[in-house]
């Protein structure tokens, strides 16, 4: 069970998650609207909201996330003043066409989430895209409303689709559904502890995915996009969208409603009735203003003066701190999603980046300055792109002071940096059983679920949606996180698959010392069992 979508722009990845791998790569996306450079410029919003669908339930998220106490665009804001400061050469206090024309473009920014700490320089960005309003000079202000209108500048989203999810539950159905009916009995889902457990070939009393489905690496590597925000211009009226929509911080942008209207008007008459909308009776009853039991897409747009159905708030902490403690989950028809922090692999990425560049600077500098002819000579790729942008001097060489001064400038972007990485499980019977999302069932945790499923008529021929989430600096160290589990130091070390249960195998004692604590007679014993 582990999943969740949403989105924003950034770029990433090479994860190592639980048995398997997360990927990496997240390639630059083709963007899904055109951003109209003179649309009038909106004021931060310090949240962001998505909506979480499935075909027969709509439901709306909001999530706050603070660094230290402040919110993640107004930790922004400080970065794109430091950024106008840096780049202002002849120290006016803003910025003209010469000194703009060396801006990294928003893809460099969001190269920050996998470390890298010298930008791609490409083309220059457009005056026309920073100078609204035709002026000569731009100030802070501007920086801010560009890189924001394509996506630097908040909460950062990607979302990926498992590969493997439904072929290891498409596997598992055959191999419980013994009489071929397509649903799972009650009598069938009490066997699969016993038929599961035959097939743990390694004998660790846990079973992987890969003992399900040969070749299989749980979860998978899954290819992740960046997502934006469903405003004005995209995505087109005939592009289905996908179970987490973005909504735009500016909320007087209401083009998402009519797509939503659009994608969810099964009977075509360009308004949505209660089952169409999939709302909660309350909101329903809200929002119909007129009581005529219908939502054009102007009244479905007014939800957002409403309080959403979920409203979280994650605190960031400090750059050195441990990631954030989070766990929300919430509900919608047949999709679950979770959500979770991670510490994140970008504060050690950018410690990394620092001690590099300084060690190749000092490797080939004389009397603190480095020429741009040395640094081709040395190959020096990545301070031969940082001479375009950091010689602020202008005198073709980079000194010491220059290479600080843009490491600086680097790391106040990268604490800045929060990425929600959501990745989709769809229906998946493994996700389901797998409560302690350590990639594998143990028996403690089939025995526990399988007559809860037994009794839950809607899960008996397919499982919820699982879209797990997660919120980090940067990557995520661990996708999934580390199961915790309770217990004296004993028992944590004897219970060698870390499922949270000592079975009899690990149990190191005579069998009548694990018979006297086995209260429950279930073969395990459990942390409340020994405490």
């Amino acid at each position: 069970m582990r999943a969740f979508l949403l989105m924003v722009p950034l770029a990433v990845l090479a994860a190592v998650l639980l048995p398997g791998r997360f990927v990496s790569a997240l390639p630059e996306p083709s963007p899904k609207r055109t951003h109209t450079p003179h649309r009038k410029a909106t004021p931060p919003n310090h949240s962001w909201e998505c909506l979480l669908l499935d075909s027969a339930q709509m439901r709306r998220v909001r999530l706050d996330v603070t660094i230290q106490g402040r919110a993640v665009s107004q930790v922004w804001d400080d970065v794109f003043s430091q950024m106008a400061a840096f780049f202002d050469r002849n120290h006016d206090g803003q910025l003209n066409r010469t000194e703009a024309q060396y801006l990294p473009s928003a893809f460099s920014w969001r190269q920050l989430l996998w470390g890298r700490s010298v930008p791609y320089t490409g083309q220059p960005i457009p005056w026309s895209e920073l100078a609204t309003h035709g002026q000569e000079q731009i100030q802070a202000a501007d920086l801010a409303r560009y890189y924001r209108s394509v996506g630097v500048g908040n909460v950062s989203i990607a979302y990926g689709k498992s590969p493997s999810a439904a072929t290891v539950s498409a596997a598992m159905t055959r191999m419980l559904d013994r009489n071929g009916d397509q649903i799972i009995s009650r009598s069938e889902w009490q066997a699969a502890p016993t038929l599961l457990m035959n097939r743990d070939r390694n004998g660790d009393e846990r079973i992987s995915a890969g003992e399900l489905v040969s070749r299989v690496d749980y979860p998978g590597s899954a290819g992740m996009r960046l997502v934006f925000p469903l405003s004005q211009g995209s995505p087109s009226s005939s592009e289905e969208i996908g179970p987490i929509v973005l909504l735009p911080t500016d909320q007087s942008d209401t083009a998402w409603a009519d797509t939503i209207v659009r994608q969810r008007d099964k009977n075509r008459d360009g308004q949505l009735d209660a089952e169409e909308a999939g709302l909660p009776t309350d909101t329903w009853a809200r929002l119909d203003t007129n009581g005529d039991k219908s939502l054009t897409a102007r009244e479905l747009a007014s939800w957002r003066s409403h309080a959403p159905d979920a409203s979280w708030s994650i605190e960031m902490g400090a750059w050195e701190a441990d990631g954030p403690t989070v766990h929300h989950q919430l509900t919608a028809g047949a999709t679950r999603f979770v959500l979770r922090g991670d510490r994140g692999q970008l504060p050690a990425a950018m410690i990394a980046a620092r001690q590099r560049l300084l060690a190749q600077f000092a490797e080939v500098s004389q009397e603190g300055n480095v020429r741009a002819d040395e640094l081709s000579k040395r190959s020096l790729y990545d301070l031969q792109q940082l001479l375009t942008i950091a010689d602020r001097d202008g005198n073709g060489q980079l000194s010491l002071a220059e290479v600080k001064s843009w490491l600086a400038l680097q790391e106040a972007a990268a604490q800045a940096h929060v990425l929600v990485k959501i990745l989709d499980h769809g229906h998946g019977w493994f996700e389901r059983l797998d409560t302690n999302a350590d990639g594998g069932l143990s028996r403690h945790e089939l025995q526990t679920h399988a007559e809860q499923l037994a009794s839950e008529a809607g899960y008996r021929t397919a499982p919820p949606r699982h879209m797990f989430g997660v919120v980090s600096r940067g990557l995520p160290q661990n996708t999934f996180g580390k199961p915790t589990h309770a217990g004296p130091a004993w028992f944590r070390a004897m219970d060698r698959n870390q499922d949270g249960v000592v079975s009899r195998s690990e149990f190191v004692g005579p069998a009548h010392a694990f018979e006297k604590r086995d209260q429950n007679r279930d073969g395990v014993l459990s942390a409340d069992e020994v405490e």
